[in-house]
């Protein structure tokens, strides 16, 4: 098993996904936090679905599955091109029902609420990723901890 295969296998690739995917919404999340006062501003956020979907081919093809790395943009629709998935940001919409004169959507106790859910998946997929990081070194010091 060369060194490629163990970072390109299994759950590592996934888990980098998952924490990939948290940074952005979290740069997602704070945009909107910041452009909170903004006039006509929309509050966008990373693609939950394209994200799902990713995930799931990821998992159904960890046997050999070559990691590619996520690339979000500012506008248009998700496609996977070449090595990469390519994503959009997409406009949230507004479930809270704020009606605002300005024309911005931007609801600061959702805003809040996402950037917390959103914490929590970055924490858990970084504890993960440690601890396979952590079996790993077991693995090659030849000794159990």
């Amino acid at each position: 098993m060369t060194l490629q295969s163990i970072f390109s296998t299994h759950s590592i690739p996934i888990l980098e996904q998952a924490m990939h995917f948290s940074n952005i919404r979290h740069k997602a999340i704070a945009n909107n936090i910041a452009n909170v006062e903004t006039p006509g501003y929309k509050a966008v956020d990373a693609s939950k679905k394209d994200f799902l979907e990713v995930l799931k081919r990821s998992i159904n093809e960890s046997k050999g599955y070559d990691t590619r790395q996520i690339i979000f943009r500012d506008h248009g629709s998700a496609e996977f091109t070449g090595q990469k998935p390519d994503y959009a940001f997409i406009e949230r919409k507004n479930e809270g029902g704020i009606l605002r004169h300005d024309d911005n959507n931007v609801d600061i106790d959702q805003e809040m609420t996402e950037m917390v859910k959103n914490r929590g998946l970055h924490n858990v997929s970084a504890q993960a990723l440690s601890n396979q990081f952590q079996m790993l070194r077991s693995a090659i010091g030849g000794r159990v901890l």
